[in-house]
């Protein structure tokens, strides 16, 4: 969770609008409306799923196994953010 609060901390400090982390692949951002792509910042499968179990209470898993997808809001560094998970081909 650490590492995941530290990101949203610099995506703050940078004015970044997206963060996108999928496992297995370098994470990527939006800012100004420009993607950029984080070679060095990459998460496993199973950190990914380990911090949305984290991050989703139960009855959130519940529906993103139902439901494939989950999107809610919650706030972390004093900024409220747009949480969405979801199921690919590839995992969350």
């Amino acid at each position: 969770m650490e590492r995941f609060e530290n990101i949203i901390k610099n995506a703050i400090k940078d004015v970044v609008s997206d963060i996108y982390i999928t496992g297995g692949h370098p994470m990527v951002s939006r800012k100004q409306g420009n993607i950029q792509f984080h070679p060095t910042v990459n998460w496993s499968h199973q950190e990914v799923d380990a911090l949305v179990r984290h991050l989703l209470t139960p009855q959130q898993l519940t529906v993103l196994q139902n439901r494939k997808s989950v999107d809610y809001a919650i706030s972390i560094s004093q900024a409220r953010l747009r949480i969405n998970v979801f199921t690919t081909t590839r995992g969350l």
